[in-house]
């Protein structure tokens, strides 16, 4: 990871040959750039017969995994008017914090 100074409003750029480069801006000065990987979270109030059909625990988060394909589709279906779909990830959190 490089180290970042400003030293009289100039950015320099030290990397790990320890050289310094100066940057020259690419974004204007007053946009918001935000780079990272989005996510989808799919939330709805299931049953208890939905959970345990999927092994899955009540107010839980989990890493999907082959048993869980069928999941996403089979919960549009079930809670069709009642499946709440929230964009997010980190980056996606800070950009909407920071508008």
């Amino acid at each position: 990871m490089a180290d970042v100074n400003i030293a009289n409003g100039d950015d320099e750029i030290v990397g790990p040959d320890k050289k310094k480069q100066k940057t020259s801006p690419s974004v204007k000065e007053g946009i918001l750039l935000g780079y990272g990987n989005p996510l989808l979270d799919i939330s709805v109030n299931g049953t208890e017969e939905f959970l345990n059909k999927y092994d899955l625990k009540p107010d839980n988060a989990i890493l999907a995994e082959d048993k869980h394909k069928s999941m996403y589709s089979d919960m549009a279906k079930t809670f069709a008017d009642h499946v709440e779909y929230i964009p997010g990830g980190a980056t996606l959190n800070a950009i909407k914090l920071a508008q």
